[in-house]
């Protein structure tokens, strides 16, 4: 080979790739493997979730019953969970607390089983000795004060999905949602001030547009206009809340190791963004979080609850971790369902739900909770890296993904205008990362 080409012919070619590598780098846009690893955990977790709640609907059509029963199966998941890894971990116990005797994340020569788990996944105590499981399952003021408003989002927001979903086409509640990032950037630009370049708009209408173009379907809308516009009233509320949800998860699931008393969100409510290293790292984030970017914390606009306020800026620096939160978020959607589900059982002329289960309906919805309860916990770990809007563009990602696997399973071809709107929701990503987001001079 060297007598062919040569040394020189060699170096030559190497130059030459090098040329052409940092001429292209440029254009490509910054992968976060991690991000991606676990976007695609998600999106294939959430693939498996979506058609099987599809499937459960088509042979169980009771919406209520089915939350009832994912809620009863996310919180069941969460303590096995945390019981096996508690149980495994304390193989390890005594040399852990030789090494790191107060706290999991004390030590970085500890040989924890939760240390190969990202941080924040756990309870912090749970390898303490003296903590049992009746502390996790307890629930102390501040997990309700926290997990209370999700659990409410949980509880209007799986209700009202489901409820779309057996009302109107799939396609036409997944176009609905296909407004959450622009939803999104709205609540953050009128409620919360936040300023976004011309850009950030501007590369959003092509994504938008893609999506909605890539949810028509060639079959027509056969249900009457009552129903229908009932369902898209469920596809929006729906929507509206998971968009709210998102904002208020970003606050408390954010753990870092060091938090600056200077990094502020400037908005009314004076709540406190912790400054992440990773996140101010990932290509994803809208905002560069930099001091000349920041504003320090803003008076409340109600002069009596300054202390309230405040109080709640400093209670910010607590997070609960992952586990905590969906296990008690679960638990307060289960008990908020529970009157509605209650109330439809009554009422109802067709006999009790659950009755109606067979063994096919079992095993879907025993695998629409295992995918249902892994898409949480991904979902909570990537919020945690990416702001409010780039989740949702990536949710927006993870919703083409479910109806192209969807028209592959069932064997649809895709028409011109799907094909288009693909195409355009993969080159408003690119934009949108490209041009739309204000980065780190």
């Amino acid at each position: 080979m060297l007598l062919i080409f040569g040394r020189p012919s060699i170096q030559k070619l190497r130059s030459s790739v090098q040329e052409l590598s940092s001429n292209i780098s440029p254009l490509l846009p910054l992968i976060d493997w991690k991000l991606c690893l676990l976007c695609a955990v998600w999106y294939t977790v959430s693939v498996v979730s979506s058609n099987s709640t599809k499937s459960i609907l088509r042979n169980f059509d009771y919406p209520v019953t089915l939350t009832e029963l994912q809620f009863i199966i996310n919180a069941a998941y969460c303590f096995l969970t945390v019981a096996f890894v508690k149980k495994y971990d304390a193989m390890f116990a005594s040399h852990r607390h030789h090494l790191n005797p107060n706290s999991l994340y004390a030590g970085k020569e500890s040989t924890s089983l939760l240390d190969k788990f990202p941080k924040g996944t756990f309870p912090m105590e749970l390898n303490r000795y003296g903590y049992t499981l009746t502390d996790f399952l307890t629930p102390t003021l501040f997990v309700l004060k926290t997990t209370l408003p999700m659990g409410m989002f949980q509880f209007v927001g799986h209700i009202a999905s489901h409820k779309a979903t057996s009302v109107i086409p799939v396609s036409l509640v997944h176009t609905i949602k296909a407004l959450s990032p622009l939803t999104t950037v709205l609540i953050y630009r009128f409620m919360f001030k936040q300023q976004f370049g011309s850009k950030t708009y501007l590369t959003l209408l092509p994504l938008m547009v893609g999506v909605m173009l890539s949810c028509v379907k060639n079959s027509k809308i056969t249900a009457d206009s009552e129903f229908f516009y009932t369902g898209c009233v469920f596809a929006f509320v729906s929507m509206l809340i998971f968009v709210s949800q998102n904002i208020f998860a970003k606050k408390i699931l954010t753990f870092e190791a060091k938090d600056s008393k200077n990094d502020y969100f400037t908005h009314s409510l004076n709540y406190k963004v912790v400054k992440s290293e990773s996140a101010t790292s990932t290509p994803m984030l809208p905002i560069a979080m930099t001091p000349k970017h920041i504003s320090p914390p803003v008076t409340p606009l109600l002069g009596n609850s300054s202390q309230s306020l405040n109080k709640l800026v400093i209670n910010s620096e607590k997070k609960l971790d992952k586990m905590s939160v969906l296990f008690h978020c679960s638990s307060v959607g289960f008990v908020l369902t529970l009157p509605l589900y209650l109330l439809s059982e009554f009422s109802s002329d067709s006999g009790f739900s659950l009755a109606k289960i067979d063994r096919y309906v079992a095993g879907l919805i025993l695998v629409n909770g295992l995918s249902h309860f892994m898409q949480s916990v991904v979902a909570f770990q990537i919020l945690g890296m990416v702001s409010p809007i780039n989740y949702s563009i990536a949710n927006i990602l993870k919703r083409i993904i479910i109806i192209s696997c969807s028209i592959l399973v069932e064997g649809t071809k895709l028409s011109a205008v799907q094909w288009t709107g693909l195409a355009l929701t993969f080159i408003g990503l690119y934009c949108y990362d490209k041009w739309g987001v204000q980065r780190k001079q």
